[in-house]
């Protein structure tokens, strides 16, 4: 298993420039404008339902005023999305899988920490990742104050990846959300 610093390390190490790839869970836009900085990539898909819901209650994230997250993530995508390398889709991950047709290099999911939805995210939107793809997760911890707030990343991935056959190939150091990558086993 390969170790890396951080996140946007992980990004730029495991993402293609010229790749099509999605972030699941996407908040303010701010991580997804580092993505694209660091990868070039063809096409980025933005999914996130920016809104509130019971799942999400324990998350302090569910509490910002989601209207305004939705409209800074257009805004700081504005360039991307002008010359169509960038779409932004709001809706619910499970309801966007269920109509999305588009194979996938990569996805970077940060969404809904709780197991039943991450679990239902890797089961979900593992179909559209292409041969040689990768799935990069963050917050994968289980650190007390993960905990609290019902994380539930390390497990999912763990049983995803002894259920459907894929693996643990990198994670990163950073102390309290640490991130981790996947891919089907060869």
């Amino acid at each position: 298993m390969i170790s890396l610093i951080d996140r946007q390390a992980l990004v730029k190490s495991l993402v293609r420039p010229g790749s099509v790839g999605a972030e699941i869970g996407v908040y303010r836009g701010d991580f997804s404008k580092e993505i694209y900085a660091l990868c070039q990539p063809k096409m980025l898909y933005l999914i996130d339902a920016w809104e509130k819901y019971p799942e999400y209650e324990k998350d302090s994230l569910c509490h910002t005023n989601q209207d305004g997250n939705y409209n800074d993530t257009k805004s700081q995508m504005a360039h991307a999305i002008k010359v169509g390398r960038c779409e932004v889709i709001r809706g619910r991950s499970h309801d966007v899988a269920q109509t999305w047709n588009k194979p996938l290099d990569w996805i970077f999911l940060d969404s809904i920490h709780v197991y039943e939805f991450v679990i239902s995210d890797l089961r979900d939107w593992s179909r559209f990742i292409k041969p040689g793809g990768v799935i990069m997760c963050h917050d994968f911890t289980e650190r007390e104050a993960a905990l609290a707030m019902d994380f539930g990343v390390v497990r999912a991935v763990n049983e995803f990846c002894a259920e459907a056959g894929w693996e643990i190939t990198h994670t990163t150091q950073e102390g309290d959300w640490p991130s981790c990558a996947i891919r089907r086993k060869p």
